[in-house]
């Protein structure tokens, strides 16, 4: 191996690497924001409101997720733009019987309405529909 090569693997490779590494972890880890257009189902909203909403763990949520929040009462969701810190699909997780947990305000403005945090995964008692 050359000089220049190794200049290239070891200042510029490697580097990388580690920096991919770093920012997958954190983006598992639910730190990195994602901003996604989502079907919302929420009634009677109020600004700066928090509610306890779910997202299944579907692969179709992975692109345009379904939030379904305690206040629900219509089928007929809203589309809304939603700042979720973590993602929205986990191939990883079991399958579409879980459910990512998140704790959610709605804001003041339009970009994004309602920003939305992690909190647990778990399975869709809450809203189950008998609850509803």
């Amino acid at each position: 191996m050359t000089r220049g090569e190794k200049v290239i693997l070891f200042g510029v490779v490697v580097p990388l690497t580690v920096i991919s590494i770093f920012v997958w972890h954190f983006d598992l880890a639910y730190f990195i924001p994602h901003v996604a257009t989502t079907r919302v189902h929420a009634t009677n909203w109020r600004v700066d409101e928090y509610q306890d909403c779910v997202v299944a763990n579907e692969k179709s949520n992975e692109e345009e997720p379904e939030l379904i929040c305690s206040s629900h009462e219509s089928e007929d969701p809203e589309t809304l733009r939603v700042r979720f810190y973590g993602r929205t699909y986990d191939p990883r997780q079991p399958g579409p019987s879980d459910f990512f947990v998140w704790r959610c305000r709605k804001n003041e403005g339009i970009d994004p309405s309602i920003t939305c945090d992690h909190e647990k995964i778990g399975t869709n008692a809450l809203f189950s529909p008998d609850k509803k």
